[in-house]
């Protein structure tokens, strides 16, 4: 899968510890700082903080995507979970161990982080698949990266769900970068 054209501008990684208390995955930062935020076949969104908002009263920046995080995401999943404990099993950040999102699908798949391991370049990929026979949670013992791959290379058991057509030679489309947000292309006859 080809990346933009011209590189994005890549977070100040640096910062993120002393903002939010934990770095991001090595392979996340590698691919943000390569891909941008944006999509895969223009149905599965990659997440990547950004210093402005991601809603209105959200602050910008590390702070912005974990608010983003725990405030729109975390709070759906809070509510599936005090609902239905027995099939929601796993905490959600700011919950240490908790989920952390990083992806979703415009079918309302969600892509997340379990950080229960304090070093997260070994946090795995949990999924939550929506439309699936058996709604639920799919763990991936991977890297954001390594699930990204399986996608690109059809060989994840749920990839016509999670990009699309299988058969669609994966295609990403930058969203945004650290300080720019992108026009999207024009439209094609794919």
């Amino acid at each position: 899968m080809p990346p933009p054209s011209s590189p994005p501008i890549a977070p100040p990684w640096q910062d993120a510890r002393a903002q939010i208390g934990f770095q991001f995955p090595a392979d996340y930062r590698a691919f943000v700082d390569r891909y941008g935020a944006g999509e895969i076949n223009d149905h599965l969104i990659v997440f990547a903080p950004t210093e402005r908002p991601y809603q209105p009263g959200l602050p910008g920046g590390f702070r912005g995507y974990t608010a983003f995080a725990e405030q729109d995401i975390g709070t759906a999943f809070a509510a599936m979970r005090d609902g239905d404990p027995c099939n929601h099993p796993y905490p959600l950040f700011p919950h240490p161990g908790g989920l952390l999102v990083w992806g979703r699908t415009y079918d309302g798949d969600h892509l997340f982080w379990n950080t229960e391991d304090p070093d997260p370049d070994r946090w795995p990929v949990v999924t939550w698949l929506r439309h699936e026979p058996s709604p639920g949670w799919r763990p991936y013992d991977g890297t954001a990266t390594d699930f990204l791959l399986a996608l690109a290379t059809h060989s994840h058991p749920h990839t016509g769900v999670l990009i699309g057509n299988p058969a669609q030679q994966p295609r990403w489309v930058i969203a945004e970068d650290w300080t720019r947000t992108y026009d999207p292309p024009p439209e094609t006859d794919e």
